[in-house]
């Protein structure tokens, strides 16, 4: 059995142009507010201003960036934005589409911490309930140039099964195939009786 492709992820260039665009509205909006409206009202259009162009930088960023963000290859998977460790596809105690985005629950967290600040910075902003929203490592499905089943798929396929599991995966195909060839067998049997 041949060892499937690495499968790789970039940052889509379509859908980072679609948060380009909304977040630049939003930046407009403010900066319209901020010049036009007088007062508290004006000031609140410049904070608005001010923060909607926190993620607009991110995302141009992220437009310009063609490196992989995600590989799934060799039974490890490395995710830029997290760290530029790869991390081994056995260290998943699970993971799961939530909300648009996957999220990785490992068995060891301190083994593969998030390294990149500002990860680091996000998740220490959502303090208690960080782990339970973002999981141990995340990424958003709404940012790559692939779909969250095709990741799931490429977890899948990668993982190496230890003996153990290969074994029971024999055993059940076994097994399987027996009772199909015991469901058969009647049908089998079962011949149309000549008509008299």
């Amino acid at each position: 059995m041949t060892a499937p492709k690495p499968f790789k992820a970039r940052y889509s260039v379509p859908k980072m142009l679609g948060w380009v665009a909304l977040t630049t509205v939003l930046v407009a909006f403010c900066v319209f507010i901020a010049i036009d409206a007088p007062g508290i009202v004006g000031l609140a259009g410049a904070v608005g201003a001010a923060v909607f162009a926190i993620p607009l930088a991110i995302f141009l960023r992220k437009l310009f960036d063609r490196r992989v963000q995600l590989q799934i290859a060799d039974n490890t998977f490395f995710l830029r934005p997290h760290s530029d460790k790869r991390i081994s596809l056995r260290s998943i105690k699970n993971f799961r589409i939530l909300d648009g985005r996957i999220i990785f629950l490992f068995y060891k967290p301190s083994k593969y911490p998030i390294e990149k600040p500002l990860r680091r910075l996000i998740y220490r902003m959502n303090g208690a309930q960080a782990r339970q929203f973002f999981g141990d490592a995340w990424m958003w499905t709404s940012q790559y140039d692939c779909t969250a089943a095709e990741i799931m798929d490429g977890v899948n396929a990668h993982i190496e099964l230890t003996e153990f599991e290969k074994d029971m995966l024999e055993r059940k195909k076994v097994m399987l195939a027996g009772l199909d060839a015991e469901a058969e067998l009647p049908a089998a049997e079962e011949s149309p009786s000549p008509r008299t």
